[in-house]
C-alpha cells in the first residue's frame, strides 16, 4: 500500500511544525525568568543555608513577604514568613542571603544593610550598613553596590558579592576592601576557606579559596585552591551550603542538588519549580506530541493507537532524564560536547525529513521518529554543556 503524500499535504504540516518550533522557542528559553509569581509580587530569588544542620531556602520576592522553607530528614519543606513585609519588624524588605552570626543567629543580607536575627530568625535591632563600591567598577565612588550574597568567615570577616565583584566588610569599623575574588552569585565561609559559586550558560563554577589571616581584618589577600565545574543538571545554580554529608546548591526555580564532598552529583534533587514553570517546561512536549499525532492521522489512521503507545513510552523516558533518574551510566551521556549530543538528538529528524517526502509505510515511521525527537529534544537540551 502507497501513501499519498503529495506536496499539497505535506505542506499544511510543515507550516503546523515551524508554528510549534516558534512557540516553543522563546517557552524553553524564558523559563528560568518565569518563576512563581502571583499579586504584585516580583518574581522570588533564592538563597540557601543550613540551620541547625537543616536545608534552609530563603525566599524573596519584591513587594510580599520574605519566607524560609525549612526541609526535615525525608525532604519535606515547612514554610515560615520571615514577617518583613514593608520592612516591619526592623527587617529589610528583600532578604538576599544570610550568613551565621559570631554568637548565635544570623546575619540577613538586605539592599542596603546587613540585619541581625536571633536564633529564631526574630531581629535583634542589629544592623551593619553595606559599604559603597570601593574599587569595585561602580559608576561613582560613592554608589552602593548591589550585593546579592554574604559570608562570614573563621575571624569575622563579612564577604560580600555582587555583580561588580567581592568585598570584604569589617563588622566592627564598616570599612570595606575590595578583593581579587571576581564575581558571584552565592558564598560560602568556612574557618580560613571561602567558596565563590559562579553561574554558567548551562550549570557553573565553584572555586575554592584560601583567606589569609595572618594580619586578622585587615589582609584580604586569597589564594586559588582549586575548582570544579557543576553542571549541567542544575540550569542556572544561584547559591551554595555545606551540609553533612555534601553540598547543597539551589537553582533560580528552587530547586535543590545535593553533590557530595568532592562535588560529585548524587542524582538526588529536591524542591519544587512551581506549576506554572513545570507546565511551560512540558507545553513545547505537549505540542510536539499533537503534532506528531496530526502526522500519523494523515499518513495512516489505524496506527493512532500504536503511535499513542509510542508517544506514552517516550514521555515517560523524558521524564526519567528531566528528572535525573537514569543509573550512573546512562548519567555519561551528559558529559558528551555538545555538537556530539545536538547529532543524536537531531539524527531521527533527520530520517524523518528524508523519509516523509517519500510515499510508503516509512512515512508512518518518520512520524513516529519525529514524534520521539520531539520530545526528547527541549527535555535532554537541558543538559548540553556549553563548549
Amino acid at each position: 500500500m502507497r501513501l499519498d503524500v503529495s506536496p499539497l499535504r505535506v505542506a499544511p504540516l510543515v507550516r503546523l511544525a515551524l508554528v510549534i518550533a516558534l512557540l516553543c522557542a522563546p517557552l524553553v528559553g524564558g523559563v528560568g525568568s518565569v518563576a512563581a509569581q502571583s499579586d504584585d509580587c516580583a518574581p522570588p530569588t533564592y538563597a540557601v543555608v543550613a540551620d541547625d544542620g537543616r536545608p534552609t531556602v530563603l525566599e524573596a520576592s519584591a513587594g510580599c513577604q520574605d519566607g524560609r522553607h525549612t526541609y526535615d530528614e525525608s525532604w519535606t519543606a515547612t514554610y515560615a514568613s520571615l514577617g518583613n513585609e514593608n520592612g516591619s519588624e526592623g527587617l529589610p524588605t528583600d532578604v538576599r542571603d544570610a550568613t551565621p552570626a559570631a554568637d548565635g543567629g544570623w546575619w540577613l543580607l538586605g539592599e542596603t544593610a546587613l540585619h541581625r536575627v536571633d536564633e529564631e530568625w526574630r531581629p535583634t535591632g542589629e544592623t551593619v550598613a553595606l559599604p559603597t563600591a570601593n574599587g569595585t567598577s561602580a559608576a561613582t565612588a560613592n554608589e552602593t553596590g548591589r550585593f546579592d550574597a554574604v559570608a562570614r568567615d573563621g575571624v569575622g570577616r563579612l564577604w560580600l558579592a555582587g555583580a561588580r565583584g567581592v568585598v570584604v566588610l569589617n563588622g566592627t569599623t564598616g570599612a570595606a576592601t575590595p578583593t581579587d575574588v571576581a564575581r558571584a552569585t552565592g558564598l560560602y565561609a568556612e574557618g580560613n576557606r571561602l567558596w565563590a559559586l559562579r553561574e554558567g550558560v548551562r550549570g557553573g563554577q565553584v572555586t575554592r579559596y584560601a583567606l589569609n589571616t595572618a594580619n586578622g581584618t585587615t589582609d584580604v589577600s586569597t589564594t586559588v585552591e582549586a575548582s570544579v565545574r557543576i553542571g549541567p543538571e542544575v540550569r542556572r545554580p544561584v547559591d551554595l551550603t555545606r551540609v553533612e554529608t555534601g553540598w547543597l546548591v539551589v537553582s533560580a526555580e528552587r530547586n535543590l542538588f545535593v553533590y557530595s564532598t568532592d562535588w560529585t552529583y548524587t542524582g538526588e534533587r529536591y524542591g519544587s519549580s512551581g506549576l506554572f514553570a513545570a507546565t511551560v517546561l512540558l507545553l513545547p512536549a505537549a505540542l510536539l506530541v499533537a503534532f506528531g499525532g496530526v502526522v500519523v492521522l494523515r499518513l495512516r489512521r489505524e496506527l493512532l493507537g500504536r503511535y499513542i503507545v509510542v508517544a506514552i513510552v517516550s514521555t515517560a523516558l523524558a521524564v526519567a532524564v528531566r528528572q535525573s533518574l537514569l543509573p550512573p551510566a546512562a548519567r555519561e551521556l551528559y558529559a558528551l560536547p555538545s555538537a556530539a549530543v545536538a547529532a543524536i538528538l537531531l539524527a531521527p529528524w533527520a530520517v524523518s525529513v528524508l523519509t516523509v517526502l517519500r510515499k510508503g509505510a516509512w512515512a508512518v515511521l518518520a512520524g513516529i521518529l519525529l514524534l520521539a525527537a520531539g520530545i526528547a529534544l527541549p527535555i535532554a537540551s537541558e543538559y548540553i554543556v556549553a563548549v
